[in-house]
């Protein structure tokens, strides 16, 4: 019983990102193969509206040109190679477009899209309407609040959730919003709950705060065990991993 809750609150952080190219396909199918219940992904728009899967607002890091993803047609953005700077063997991994990651969801796997940048809603709406999926295999997650809003309200059915980075780093610890404020702005915006860094302050005070409001709670980045197991162990609903099948493994063998 608690390996198969392990299973569905495993998520991997942009695929398989620790084995593949973080955001492509390759990275994404091989979570699925490996039996992941839950793919997370980052999303931003190409100059001619297409929505892509990319976690930076350039390609410079993965795809070694230095210029603005907003900038860039698909045409031009399918022309980079975002594998090779993972390894060799990558060669040729190119950023996929939204749709192209949609086709590849299972029957019981759920895609968590990361709006990294203003998405019309409208785009969104186009695209997915394509598609027959159940209210709990697309969900979404934004810094926005006002984004992450609009998109609740044209998505009721599907979840989404307000990231926060809390205690980060030593920068976004200058800027902890109030914890009470934010209860409040969520529930306002019918948002289904908080993705919170997995810091000090997600184990002593958001996780049991939001958890006994009855909201949903994911925790990022965790590639521990026994981080891992002491955030399942709060009640989390998610656990964002860069090594989601090792993870598991290692998770679950706790309980044999």
């Amino acid at each position: 019983m608690i390996s198969s809750l392990i299973e569905h609150v495993i998520i991997a952080h942009r695929g398989a990102s620790f084995e593949a190219p973080e955001n492509t396909l390759a990275a994404i199918q091989m979570a699925w193969d490996q039996g992941i219940k839950a793919v997370e992904i980052d999303i931003h728009l190409s100059k001619d509206a297409y929505i892509v899967a990319i976690h930076d607002n350039t390609t410079q890091r993965i795809g070694n040109q230095n210029k603005k993803v907003r900038e860039q047609t698909l045409k031009e953005l399918k022309v980079l190679d975002v594998g090779h700077w993972k390894d060799p063997k990558w060669l040729g991994e190119k950023i996929p477009t939204l749709q192209e990651i949609l086709d590849t969801i299972p029957k019981d796997g759920k895609l968590i899209i990361e709006l990294k940048t203003y998405i019309p809603p409208d785009h969104l709406t186009e695209l997915l309407n394509q598609y027959t999926f159940k209210h709990h295999q697309i969900e979404f997650i934004s810094f926005d609040l006002t984004l992450i809003t609009q998109i609740k309200v044209t998505f009721p059915h599907f979840r989404s959730l307000l990231l926060l980075d809390l205690d980060y780093n030593a920068q976004t610890a200058k800027h902890i919003p109030d914890i009470e404020e934010t209860l409040t702005s969520v529930r306002n915006a019918n948002l289904d709950g908080i993705d919170i860094w997995a810091g000090p302050l997600a184990k002593n005070l958001w996780v049991p705060l939001f958890k006994n409001q009855g909201l949903i709670v994911y925790i990022w980045t965790i590639n521990k065990p026994k981080e891992a197991l002491a955030f399942f162990q709060l009640g989390v609903d998610g656990i964002t991993t860069d090594r989601a099948y090792w993870l598991t493994q290692k998770t679950k063998a706790q309980f044999k």
